[in-house]
């Protein structure tokens, strides 16, 4: 007797589960990375890394803290106004989503960042 195959809203549901897993382990992991490994995943985002939204990565929210400590909110927004200004044509947003930024682009956002991540000093 042939085995049923799972029905596919099953299967999207655990491919689902999957994703949102990789994305949690993978944040968590960044949160106490050291700045070279953070700007390094920025700039060579993973699959999963790459579907994050600049607020719900760099941001903390009510789904926990930001990857960058002491970074929040306001300081996310006004940079990514910097950017906005620098950047003829790119409207820059919490909501943009890192797999949508050229790498010119996310060269420009771990620039933005660099302070934040090294401290005001480097």
């Amino acid at each position: 007797m042939p085995v049923a195959e799972e029905p596919q809203h099953m299967q999207a549901l655990a491919r689902a589960n999957e994703l949102r897993l990789g994305r949690s382990v993978e944040r968590k992991e960044l949160r106490g990375a050291p700045a070279e490994r953070i700007e390094a995943a920025l700039l060579n985002p993973t699959d999963a890394l790459a579907t994050f939204t600049l607020g719900r990565l760099l941001a903390p929210s009510n789904h926990g803290a930001g990857i960058i400590p002491r970074f929040g909110k306001v300081t996310l927004v006004r940079s990514l106004n910097q950017l906005t200004s620098a950047t003829p044509g790119r409207a820059w947003n919490t909501e943009t989503r890192l797999r949508d930024l050229t790498e010119r682009e996310r060269r420009q956002l771990v620039a933005i960042l660099h302070p934040y991540l090294h401290g005001p000093e480097s």
